[in-house]
């Protein structure tokens, strides 16, 4: 907006500031509502004031009625109390009306009376286009032209009877048609009415699109050189201070108060333990058929029917999708009781992933999957043990001297001083174990990051560039036949392919290792070839 609404009433001016809410009790306890924009927190409050004086209910129920219902069409809210039957004679529970206010000499403030708001509205009704400037508009001058569609610029225009009845004019723009072209411009996404209506989002990324295209555009009106100054740029520097922060040491406080980093590591969290079970649960399957039963269980919409069956909606102060709401939850869980307990891991018998954790999200995928089905239950709790291990239960390593490979494995498993008590469990089974290694390592360590910050250093670090130079590190190519085919086969073009060809087989070694040895020889893995590369990649800004 370049200039706000301004109404003169008995010879003074009267600035529009925002709207005012009348409830018939005080309120109180009224938790603040956090909204983040370029990495600063703003908190959106309740302040009370002095009621207004000399005014009917009547007088703002007209007016909330005309600007909220017969222009902005906001019939979705519940305006009246749920057990009144809809009785039209019922108070509704809170009145909104616009404030416009005058500066008083004496530091104190003066609203505009409800009534005259509605005489200003109802007398400055007028066609957006009257018929002799319509008659002449396609002859106009573009200095003119461009000239009276500044003044209507920012305008709210209605169409009663049509839908929507009102739209904010952007741009209008002169076409072959026989009416000038109204433009609005608002960032949506397709799915937009599916996302709302089920309460899967609305995503973090829409809301700061949204803030940042209907917001108050200056919140200094007068200076028309600032109304044009380069406002995008702060959220760019902003961006390059907070990528290029090192990893802390040391635990403190988090100045972040919203729960976007417990979404970010809990989604890695799901895809970590679903893949897993859905790994022992059919090692039969090769990896195209897990990955179509992980995308399954691994969506939105499958996380809101799981947070229904917690009634996780009854505990969100604010309206949050519920899928993002749950993934924080289980996030929140695993951070305060760990992934495992440390006292079960004996020589005996190693306990692999998630124990109370794993049990809890289990049981809720049980619960949505095999109501009472006890066979299937059966099947869903009892994961089977991984076929190579099947065949020899203790360890093969006597097969070491009847496959040459596995001679050279031996040399590998010294050089990493890694022992693998079944050497075959060389195979693939995704790179959710290191997708999860990682974002756990960043959200420990970089606590002044916000998701999307965290997510980017996790694609830079989780790639099939990084991976490679890992790959090439260790002297994987010495051990692995298959990538020594892939790389005769390749010419300069095709380097891409040979990078993928490497990162498959790191990924397939993170997978063994995680099978065989335990989800710590990932970490100290990771502590000692990536993590090193993520600090390369901040000072470098690459």
């Amino acid at each position: 907006l370049k200039e706000p609404t301004v109404i003169t009433y008995d010879g003074h001016d009267y600035v529009f500031e925002g709207f005012s809410v009348l409830y018939h009790v005080s309120l109180a306890n009224v938790n603040d509502c956090i909204v983040v924009y370029h990495n600063i927190d703003y908190a959106i409050g309740l302040e009370e004031e002095s009621p207004l004086e000399h005014y009917t209910i009547e007088e703002l129920d007209l007016l909330q009625q005309y600007l909220l219902i017969d222009v902005c069409e906001l019939y979705n809210i519940q305006w009246r109390p749920l057990n009144n039957n809809n009785d039209i004679s019922t108070c509704t529970c809170y009145h909104f009306f616009p404030r416009f206010a005058r500066i008083l000499p004496d530091n104190g403030k003066e609203l505009l009376h409800p009534a005259e708001q509605i005489q200003y509205f109802l007398k400055h009704i007028k066609p957006l286009m009257p018929n002799d400037l319509y008659s002449r508009c396609k002859s106009m001058s573009v200095d003119a032209w461009d000239k009276y569609v500044s003044k209507v610029q920012g305008s709210i225009v209605w169409f009663p009877k049509h839908h929507p009845a009102a739209i904010r004019l952007d741009q209008l723009d002169r076409e072959n048609s026989s009416y000038p072209v109204i433009v609005h411009f608002a960032l949506t996404h397709p799915s937009r009415n599916y996302v709302l209506h089920n309460n899967l989002g609305p995503n973090p990324d829409h809301v700061k699109d949204t803030l940042a295209n209907c917001r108050i555009r200056n919140t200094v009106y007068g200076d028309r050189k600032q109304l044009f100054r380069p406002i995008t740029k702060r959220g760019v520097s902003t961006l390059f201070k907070i990528m290029a922060k090192k990893a802390k040491t040391c635990e403190y406080i988090l100045e972040i108060t919203n729960y976007e980093r417990l979404e970010f590591l809990g989604d890695a969290l799901l895809e970590f333990l679903v893949s897993i079970h859905l790994f022992f649960l059919f090692p039969q399957f090769d990896e195209g058929r897990l990955s179509t039963f992980s995308v399954g269980l691994i969506q939105n919409h499958f996380f809101t029917s799981l947070a229904r069956n917690l009634c996780l909606q009854h505990f969100i102060i604010y309206n949050h999708g519920q899928a993002n709401s749950f993934e924080a939850l289980m996030d929140a869980i695993y951070l305060d009781g760990g992934l495992v307990k440390k006292s079960l891991f004996t020589k005996k018998k190693q306990i692999i992933f998630a124990l109370s954790f794993r049990l809890l999200l289990i049981k809720l995928y049980r619960k949505f999957f095999c109501y009472q089905d006890k066979q299937l239950t059966n099947i869903w709790n009892n994961l089977q043990e991984y076929p190579l291990k099947v065949q020899y239960l203790n360890s093969d390593p006597h097969l070491i001297e009847q496959v040459p490979l596995l001679k050279q494995l031996t040399k590998f498993e010294q050089d990493l001083e890694v022992e693998f008590r079944h050497i075959r469990i060389l195979e693939f089974l995704d790179d959710n174990v290191l997708n999860f290694v990682v974002s756990d390592y960043l959200y420990r360590h970089f606590l002044e990051h916000h998701e999307g910050h965290l997510s980017l250093l996790r694609s830079c670090t989780v790639s099939n560039p990084t991976q490679a130079v890992i790959y090439d590190e260790l002297g994987m190519q010495v051990y692995v036949d298959y990538v020594r085919e892939q790389l005769r086969m390749t010419t300069p073009k095709l380097i891409e392919k040979s990078l993928k060809a490497k990162a498959d087989v790191f990924e397939a070694f993170i997978a063994a290792l995680f099978i065989d040895p335990s989800l710590e020889s990932i970490y100290a893995l990771c502590r000692a070839t990536i993590f090193p590369h993520l600090q390369d990649f901040i000072s470098t800004q690459h």
